[in-house]
């Protein structure tokens, strides 16, 4: 991951080791979200029971 690299080389010349980051806040582009909803949207589509009279 990039980021524990960039935190690593930050602080191994302290002597502190991270070992947890959280992430908050995360804007995930249009796009994606877009995909994600398409994704989803056809797995419930594939689990679906087309009930017909």
């Amino acid at each position: 991951m990039a980021s524990k690299k960039i935190i690593d080389e930050a602080t191994d010349a302290s002597g502190i080791k991270v070992t947890a980051v959280e992430n908050k806040d995360v804007v995930i582009p249009e796009a994606h979200q877009k995909a994600i909803s398409r994704q989803a949207s056809a797995e419930m589509g594939r689990r679906a029971v087309i009930i017909q009279p």
